[in-house]
């Protein structure tokens, strides 16, 4: 379910960066580099964060986190902050003590309405998607 939300999440993300008028590949590929740059934020953002006084925001945004929470969730597996590649790249459990979640509430809620209303955004904020609109000729059929 984690991992559903956050795909909604970057998909509604590149959904919205196209109808930007961005071109689609354009879009697809910001829309993963913004989806990598989440992911990969204990590396690179939780010190800057503890270093401007802000490491209650890191709780939060731990709370928010794919990985994390999968790992808080997976309670047999040690936290992957605890292991040898991860200690030497983050603060999160050495400078900056962290709860990992113990449910996925809260990263299934703020992933899947960014990634539902992203998508809406995406189709125009129509009720109804292109597809789904008889009156109008998908610019994806082909000729004959």
């Amino acid at each position: 379910m984690v991992l559903a939300a956050y795909a909604l999440a970057i998909g509604g993300i590149a959904l919205a960066l196209a109808r930007l008028k961005l071109p689609p590949v354009f879009a697809a590929s910001l829309a993963i580099l913004l989806g990598l740059a989440w992911l990969s934020w204990p590396v690179w953002l939780s010190t800057a964060l503890v270093r401007g006084g802000l490491s209650g925001t890191v709780q939060h945004l731990v709370w928010l986190h794919p990985p994390l929470v999968i790992n808080g969730i997976l309670t047999a597996e040690p936290a992957w902050t605890e292991r040898s590649l991860a200690y030497h790249l983050t603060d999160l459990n050495q400078d900056v003590p962290i709860q990992l979640p113990a449910n996925a509430g809260a990263c299934l809620a703020v992933h899947g309405v960014l990634g539902l209303i992203l998508w809406w955004m995406g189709f125009g904020g129509r009720a109804s998607a292109f597809w789904l609109d008889s009156r109008k000729e998908s610019p994806y059929k082909s000729p004959g």
